[in-house]
């Protein structure tokens, strides 16, 4: 009989190279199972673990959300899921404000600054945009309710390369702080 590897969380957060908040933060929204509790204090992670955290780097790099992950994850047939979120990439102008948390007027902002493109026309006439430009005015949009002015982020208008990168790095950091805020509280 085999026996399976198993790795403590910290274990787990060196070689996936991801912080044990942002594992703990996948656990608490579903998108990586929980792990097997061996005490009341520790659990343990298995190698399907690693393949699944894999995924979600892929994923992540691919411009998905983290609730497009988890659908995918969730998805015994990930294939098909996947294709379906490469086709049905088109997010119209208003689900990009929305989902975004944005206003109009930042949204006229991006376009004019050219953080994100100008929308595409579906063959019904339907303005849309891509998920990239989706991933960006999230990124901006988190940003700016973390209390950074839209005029900061676009201060450098014309290295508008720079400006997305920051972006979405300053969101990712953002994202991996709160996560080690809510980790603080149980301690």
């Amino acid at each position: 009989m085999s026996e399976k590897k198993t790795f403590s969380i910290g274990e787990l957060s060196q070689m996936s190279n991801l912080s044990t908040a942002t594992i703990n933060y996948y656990v608490k929204i579903g998108v990586l199972t929980p792990p097997k509790k061996i005490n009341k204090t520790r659990a343990i992670y298995s190698e399907t673990h690693i393949k699944i955290l894999k995924t979600i780097k892929i994923l992540k790099e691919k411009k998905i959300n983290l609730n497009g992950i988890k659908e995918i994850i969730n998805n015994s047939d990930y294939s098909n899921v996947i294709d379906n979120k490469i086709k049905n990439e088109a997010i119209t102008i208003n689900e990009l404000i929305v989902d975004s948390n944005i206003s109009q007027d930042i949204y006229e902002k991006l376009i004019d600054s050219r953080i994100i493109k100008l929308p595409k026309i579906s063959d019904q006439g339907i303005p849309y945009h891509t998920l990239n430009d989706f991933a960006l005015s999230q990124a901006v949009g988190a940003i700016i309710n973390h209390g950074v002015n839209i005029e900061q982020i676009l201060k450098n208008k014309d290295h508008s390369i720079l400006s997305k990168s920051e972006s979405m790095l300053l969101a990712e950091y953002i994202k991996s702080i709160e996560g080690e805020k809510k980790q603080e509280k149980y301690f």
